[in-house]
């Protein structure tokens, strides 16, 4: 009987102590919610402020990262800034960077000015300003590249892109949009469109324009052509292109493609 009593004692103590540390394993994991990790940590008033100095690192639960030299961190109102240099990577592997960065929610939404963003197709965007909350980045005085860098014809000057006084990027729908949208090729704009808008790079197929092509020729005259791309599934789609000549007919190709 009495070695029964220890028994059920033992239990009782080892399921409250198990309960008590569930209990404080959530508690730390609620604490951490970001790791900072930097030559200097300064924490001040009992833990509530953190300042970090030189090779600043920070990261979350979504593996979300900011680089910098130095950051501010309240811990009470989860509100993080950070300048010199600052290097910013999104879950979807776009890394932005500005020259300095505020932050909501530790480093969910985000405020910063010049900034600069390598999408995770090396495609560019480029702004005075951006905003990013939740699934939403919206960058003012904007312009975006597919170009790659190393493949510029002339130094600074890509192929084509497009310049625009906002430029939208929704997370959610995968798209992105622009106000006032000016296409330029080799730095010179040809094109003016009130509202524009195409997939992000993370979006294989969908259906919409394609790039228009400018072409001048001796005996066509001055030639342009914007394909339509529709995708029927994902193993058929066509395009049909309208090609709009000065000197000769007008025509209209269409290609299918099916992949059994």
């Amino acid at each position: 009987m009495i070695e029964l009593l220890r028994l059920k004692s033992f239990y009782i103590i080892f399921y409250i102590f198990i309960i008590i540390l569930s209990a404080s394993i959530n508690k730390i994991k609620a604490d951490q919610d970001i790791v900072i990790t930097a030559d200097e940590i300064l924490v001040r008033e009992n833990g509530k402020i953190i300042e970090a100095n030189g090779n600043v690192f920070v990261e979350d639960e979504k593996n979300q990262s900011l680089q910098s030299e130095f950051i501010y961190y309240n811990k009470t109102e989860k509100k993080l800034t950070a300048s010199n240099d600052v290097v910013f990577t999104d879950q979807e592997e776009n890394i932005y960077h500005l020259d300095n960065f505020n932050s909501e929610n530790n480093i969910e939404n985000i405020k910063g000015n010049n900034v600069k963003v390598r999408l995770n197709d090396q495609s560019r965007v480029v702004g005075s300003s951006i905003i990013k909350e939740n699934n939403l980045s919206v960058l003012n005085d904007a312009e975006y590249t597919p170009c790659i860098e190393d493949n510029y014809l002339i130094e600074n000057c890509p192929g084509w892109k497009l310049k625009a006084d906002k430029i939208y990027h929704d997370q959610e729908t995968k798209t992105m949009h622009y106000d006032n949208a000016r296409i330029h090729l080799m730095n010179i704009p040809v094109i003016y469109l009130p509202y524009f808008s195409h997939p992000d790079p993370s979006v294989k197929k969908r259906s919409g324009l394609l790039m228009p092509t400018i072409e001048t020729d001796n005996n066509l005259g001055d030639t342009f052509s914007i394909p339509i791309f529709y995708n029927i599934a994902d193993n058929q789609d066509f395009t049909i292109t309208p090609t709009l000549q000065s000197k000769s007919n007008n025509f209209y190709s269409l290609n299918y493609r099916y992949l059994d």
